[in-house]
């Protein structure tokens, strides 16, 4: 089973949490294989970059529930695995030293520039395995301090890992 849980058209904000996933307490483990933000700047700012980090979470915080996608529409979401954006008035708990990932995009380019990158990819051939999410566990893709003028879009691509209980 594999999903895609997205955000569309975040405003950019210093700081900003712009998408969770959480596996609260499902009985198999989420593999995120891909996170990816696609950014839209209005305006260039001088010798800045746009920033955003994938971090580990013990808590999903309180938001707005995100779309989560199928890739086969037969699949069902289980009703353990959530995504949220607009967290208020709670915040995911974001575990210490957790940075799994780091992209930074380039603000210098002219208005209404699109970019489209990669924050992490699962690759086999490289021995790069995917992000494991137990019960519990989650992961949330946050915008660092410098703030820009836009929006982006966030795509968390995962799957249910069947065949290996949580802790096993």
């Amino acid at each position: 089973m594999s999903f895609i849980a997205a955000i569309l058209n975040s405003a950019v904000g210093a700081n900003k949490n712009h998408l969770g996933l959480f596996n609260n307490a499902g009985q198999w483990p989420l593999e995120v294989s891909r996170v990816e933000v696609v950014s839209r700047l209005d305006a260039a700012v001088t010798g800045t970059g746009l920033s955003f980090n994938v971090l580990r979470t013990t808590a999903a915080g309180t938001g707005t529930a995100a779309t989560i996608r199928k890739t086969d529409p037969r699949e069902v979401v289980p009703a353990s695995v959530a995504a949220a954006h607009t967290y208020t008035p709670t915040q995911p708990t974001i575990t210490a030293n957790s940075e799994l990932a780091t992209l930074t995009i380039s603000s210098e380019v002219a208005g209404n520039a699109v970019s489209n990158a990669g924050v992490w990819q699962a690759d086999k051939a490289n021995r790069i395995d995917p992000i494991l999410l137990d019960a519990g566990g989650g992961i949330v893709v946050q915008q660092l301090a410098l703030a820009s003028v836009g929006e982006v879009d966030i795509y968390v691509w995962f799957k249910v890992r069947k065949g290996k209980r949580n802790g096993v």
